[in-house]
């Protein structure tokens, strides 16, 4: 089970560095040290960002995403 959470990350790719807000579900690994995040997806960002894949970073933490028809 997780908690949703909305934090603030960096999307890099396609020649492209932005600000973002994310929603992510954070989870407790049993064996890790911190939390762990899945589930990411983009709820703010520049709506300049060309369709493509991207890196979101954000806590420590990177997901991969792909933008399709500006979403």
């Amino acid at each position: 089970m997780g908690i949703a959470e909305i934090v603030k990350g960096r999307l890099k790719g396609m020649g492209y560095e932005a600000e973002c807000t994310l929603l992510a579900t954070r989870t407790e690994a049993q064996k890790s040290s911190g939390p762990e995040y899945s589930r990411c997806s983009v709820l703010q960002a520049s709506s300049n960002l060309p369709d493509g894949y991207y890196e979101a970073v954000f806590c420590g933490h990177s997901a991969f995403l792909q933008r399709t028809s500006g979403c």
